[in-house]
């Protein structure tokens, strides 16, 4: 019996398997065009200004941090305007009832790009949270699910308002995302760099928000 007509050659062998696996293409156009979408959604919504109490925590800090190298301050007048969430020391002084993870990437963003940039940061960490669902997701299960998983949380509402709102939630999102990601890649690679960027990316997690 001829061993030619029943088994096949290693060229034909990585032909079968090439028309096996799926495109992947279909699911990087899908998800370029979902990004893209997602960024012109989140456009017609911005406005360059903060507005909800938590965002004087926050950003007042990293706007403090940018112009003066300080997360503290003392009032300059009696009538000075100061949030809900700043904490007075028996000294005088007022500190955030936050902590300083998330401001020192506000402060960073305005001495970069300006005060009114820095209200952009919430929306660009919600478009990297979309990508990083999707990378994690096909990691998983494979990238038409990964598209499928980006577009439900594109089109969630709570999702959105968060991406809108200068609150912490969007950035303890985004570095969760990406630590369980790189935690993934590091778990079937094994590269001391990836399992270092996981646990940089989980440990900045109670910088941002204590209680998460």
């Amino acid at each position: 019996m001829d061993q030619s007509a029943t088994e096949d050659t290693p060229a034909q062998t990585m032909s079968n398997n090439r028309e096996r696996q799926p495109a992947k293409w279909p699911a990087a156009v899908c998800l370029v065009l979902l990004l893209v979408g997602y960024v012109a959604f989140l456009g017609s919504y911005y406005a360059p200004a903060i507005s909800h109490p938590d965002a004087n925590g926050y950003w007042a800090q990293g706007t403090l941090i940018a112009k003066t190298g300080r997360a503290t301050f003392r009032p300059e007048s009696p009538l000075q305007y100061i949030g809900m969430h700043w904490l007075v020391t028996d000294s005088g002084l007022y500190v955030s009832r936050y902590p300083p993870g998330l401001p020192v990437a506000v402060a960073l963003m305005s001495r970069l790009f300006g005060s009114e940039a820095s209200v952009l940061l919430n929306p660009i960490l919600a478009v990297a949270t979309l990508l990083g669902v999707f990378l994690l997701t096909r990691s998983v299960v494979g990238a038409g699910w990964g598209v499928l998983a980006a577009l439900c949380l594109a089109i969630n509402p709570v999702f959105n308002s968060q991406a809108l709102t200068c609150i912490s939630h969007m950035a303890v999102a985004a570095l969760l995302i990406w630590g369980v990601y790189i935690l993934a890649c590091w778990s079937r690679q094994g590269h001391l760099v990836q399992a270092f960027g996981a646990g940089l990316f989980l440990g900045c997690i109670p910088t941002v928000r204590y209680p998460e």
